[in-house]
């Protein structure tokens, strides 16, 4: 048992122009399937010669196929069924759109193997499989989930879905058109499917893209401006149709640098931890840490983390000392700087007095010494 065509069967020459296909089903019924195995052959449109005794042919263009479906058993073209027995297909300037087929092989257009398709400037932006059984050699179809075919959507030269932080200015979503030396290069003078118009949409109002279009007007290529958008932000998420392109970060930084108190000549181990907006370790990276504005010295991240060894000097007043460590950011991380406080407390001392009365001289000797039984060197003594 077979069904052929959800809309359409044609076994003869065909011509179709200007048309709208929309939520056409090649499927039958429970009660009419009963357990019976079936073909289902296009879920709009079935185009096939049942006999070998002429060839047949069908022109289209400027139509549009759209939430068409095809789910029986045995499946073939969601939207569209090319058969053999010489059958020629010429499909030009039509979009297709949301069609499906339960095995998700020629969602949009099945073609058997000796069938001789031709298809040009269409758009192909079903989700749910290969969008063809038969891709023909062309160089001006555009499927908007498929990359490096005829024609290429590329975000700031590479392919979808880039991440993107506040070190990029700018964002160019353009189609780019692939040579039979697999190079790519600038389009112009093109029109995919009705005259078709991609609108970007943005996740969000920080970044207002209304009125941004891929057209071919601007030879479906346009910049988007993200340099005013505020230090930290929500994720921004870009679209053409449903199809995401771009996401957008604020890949800011944390550092958790703590106070410490300490002696002069003391050495201590100043800490820091490191990570992303995420709460993720910065895996590496250079850092600086400096000491009322002097650097002390640098040293490299470790899965997150940062050290540096310093001895205080044995000069330095027992006060507050401002301590900072500078990150300098990579491309995917933005640089930053924490402060924290060093807090120097005095030194315990104790003096050990000696007296010698020599003749009419009275000798004193005072050693000044620290809890660690050096000698102090940096004090005045007073004498009453």
């Amino acid at each position: 048992m077979s069904i052929s065509g959800g809309a359409v069967d044609c076994s003869n020459n065909l011509i179709i122009f200007n048309s709208s296909f929309i939520n056409n089903s090649a499927c039958l019924t429970t009660a009419e399937y009963n357990g019976k195995y079936l073909d289902s052959f296009g879920g709009a449109l079935s185009f096939n010669q049942h006999t070998y005794d002429k060839r047949i042919y069908m022109n289209m263009s400027y139509c549009e196929f759209i939430n068409n479906s095809n789910t029986n058993m045995s499946l073939r073209g969601g939207a569209i069924y090319v058969g053999n027995n010489a059958t020629y297909a010429n499909i030009s300037y039509c979009e297709f759109t949301n069609n499906f087929v339960s095995d998700k092989i020629g969602t949009d257009i099945y073609f058997e193997f000796s069938s001789n398709p031709e298809i040009t400037n269409c758009i192909f932006n079903s989700p749910y499989g290969e969008s063809l059984t038969k891709y023909p050699v062309s160089s001006s179809n555009f499927y908007l989930r498929k990359p490096n075919t005829d024609l290429t959507l590329f975000v700031n030269d590479k392919l979808p879905t880039q991440m993107f932080n506040q070190n990029t200015d700018n964002i160019t979503i353009k189609l780019y058109k692939k040579d039979k030396y697999y190079y790519y290069s600038d389009i112009s003078d093109i029109v995919l499917g009705r005259n078709k118009t991609f609108t970007i949409k943005s996740s969000s109002n920080l970044l207002n893209t209304t009125g941004i279009v891929l057209s071919p007007e601007n030879n479906y290529g346009t910049i988007i401006d993200i340099s005013n958008l505020p230090a930290k932000h929500e994720d921004i998420k870009l679209y053409i149709e449903d199809f995401e392109v771009a996401n957008i970060v604020s890949n800011y930084t944390n550092i958790k640098l703590d106070n410490i108190t300490a002696k002069p000549g003391e050495t201590i181990q100043i800490i820091a931890k490191i990570t992303s907006n995420n709460n993720e370790l910065i895996q590496d990276g250079r850092v600086a840490f400096k000491l009322n504005g002097c650097t002390i010295g640098h040293t490299n991240i470790k899965f997150g983390v940062a050290k540096l060894n310093y001895t205080i000097p044995d000069n330095y007043s027992a006060k507050d000392y401002k301590l900072s460590m500078v990150y300098g950011g990579n491309k995917y991380f933005m640089k930053d700087t924490s402060y924290a406080n060093i807090h120097l407390n005095k030194i315990a001392t104790t003096t050990d007095v000696k007296t010698i009365i020599d003749e009419n001289t009275l000798k004193i000797t005072v050693n000044p010494v620290d809890e660690n039984n050096n000698t102090v060197k940096w004090k005045n003594l007073c004498k009453n």
